[in-house]
Order: structure tokens, then sequence, then C-alpha cells
């Protein structure tokens, strides 16, 4: 880097005592800024955040996800995929753009659904292993200690559950959610992967070397995308780990019970005769 070139050579105790102790600092920060700029090609960790008019709690969970990432020995980025905001989530958004960790906005022009959201941020995503996690943060970014170490062992993927021993959940869902959401994780283990308990916790991470290959092929937009994207890498040879997290809902959640459930029941169909038609291969 040319500014190495800069530092003279010191002969004398003279020189030492005659340098400008501000212009070395300034030099040697400018030397750091080059470093990381070369190295931070290399990106360790992305986190992909799909939002759908969000902002009342998007500052929050950026700043949160920040300060975890913030100090860090690896670099990190941040994606937010707006799905079509009506509301300020793109605005308020841009306010935090911030040189502690680089943040890239995406932008659908309309609300095409959590699934497209999701894919368009982790295909565009740099790092080598890329997390998606809820706008809510209902599973806590700091969860991600538990994730990390799981690829060390030779994981492709590695998702939150709240179903395995260990998880804890702060704050139930309503009953009635609850047993939906059994019913469709029943229902997704004997039609897709059987290895899998818990299909719809909103926290997923995946090595860089499979994003490609599984996010290109999946095809639901809706709410059954958690289900096809694991059902994808099970089909492809790709291993799953299951890893309990600590789980808080959330009483502004956008599912709208009745109608929902019945679009996830269908996409499990659709799943289903997509890889009969070869779709997933």
């Amino acid at each position: 880097m040319p500014s190495i070139l800069a530092v003279p050579e010191l002969e004398t105790t003279r020189d030492v005592k005659e340098i400008d102790v501000s212009a070395v600092v300034g030099l040697v920060a400018n030397i750091e800024k080059d470093i990381r700029r070369e190295i931070g090609k290399k990106v360790h960790l992305s986190i992909v955040i799909p939002a759908y008019n969000e902002e009342k709690r998007i500052p929050k969970t950026l700043e949160r996800v920040l300060d975890y990432l913030e100090g860090r020995e690896y670099f990190s980025e941040v994606i937010i995929v707006d799905d079509g905001s009506t509301d300020r989530t793109r605005e308020v958004s841009v306010r935090i753009l911030t040189d502690r960790v680089p943040i890239r906005i995406h932008a659908n022009s309309s609300n095409k659904g959590k699934g497209s959201a999701i894919r368009k941020g982790m295909l565009a995503a740099k790092g080598e292993y890329v997390l998606f996690m809820d706008a809510d943060m209902s599973t806590p970014i700091e969860e991600l200690d538990r994730i990390m170490p799981q690829f060390h062992k030779g994981n492709d993927i590695v998702i939150g559950s709240r179903k395995m021993p260990g998880a804890k959940i702060n704050v139930h869902q309503p009953k009635y959610r609850e047993i939906m959401g059994k019913m469709f994780s029943y229902l997704s283990r004997i039609m897709t992967v059987r290895s899998v308990h818990d299909f719809t916790c909103g926290f997923k991470c995946f090595r860089k070397a499979c994003i490609e290959e599984i996010f290109s092929r999946q095809r639901l937009d809706g709410w059954g995308y958690d289900t096809e994207i694991l059902f994808i890498a099970h089909t492809l040879g790709f291993s799953i780990k299951e890893v309990s997290v600590t789980w808080t809902d959330s009483s502004d959640s956008k599912v709208r019970l009745w109608k929902d459930v019945v679009r996830s029941a269908l996409d499990l169909i659709r799943i289903r005769i997509n890889n009969m038609l070869g779709r997933y291969r």
C-alpha cells in the first residue's frame, strides 16, 4: 500500500523526537483502513432481515444486531430486504446506515411474500455463512453463538429450534396458534423432511457453498418457504442440524391464522408436486 512508503527512515534519536505524532497516528489509521478494505472483500458473516412494514421495530433490531457484530474478529454485513412496505421501513433503515458494519438495502417493488424477500437477500449475500432472521427478533441475535460452532462439526445448515431439548420459550403463542403450528410441523415432517422438528423458526444459517444450489431452486414466496428450502436442501444431500434457541412470541405477528394455515397446507402439496416434476433437481 502506497501509504506505507511514506514512513521515514529513523537514523537517530533526534529523528524520532521530531516526528509529528499526529501524522503518524493518521498514517497508521489510513494503513489500517486500507487493510480492512482489502480483507473486507471476504465477508465472513451475512445477516439477512426480511422486512414488511417494520418501521417501528427495524431500528431497535438493527441497533442490537450492530452491537452484536461490532468488535467481532471477522467481517460481516447486514442485508435488509424491504418487501414492498407501505410505511417508512426503508427510510428509517437508511438513517441507520453506519460504518460500524456495512448495511445494504434491497427492495421489492411490491409485496411479494416473505419467501421472496429471503430468497433475494440470501442470493445477494457475500458471507461465507449467511443467517436469515426475523425483523421482530423473536429469536435474539445472540443465539448465533449457539449456531456457529455447529459448522465446525461439518454441518451445511444450522437452524434454530423451539422443539429441541434446551429450548427456552419466554412468551408462548396463543394456544390455538401453537396447536396449528404443531399440526403444520407434523405434516411437514410426514411430507418432506422427517428429521426436522421445527420448520418455521425464523433463524436459519447456511454455508455460502450451498446457498446458490438451494435458493435458486426455491419456488414458493408464501409461508411455506421454510419447509421448501429445507426439503430442497435435504433432497440435494446437504446436512441440517437443529439447535435449541431462546424464542419470544411477538404480539404484532403478521400471521393471518386461518388464511395462512390453508395456504401453508397447500404449499406442502405444491412442494410434493414440484418435486415430482423435477423442479428441484
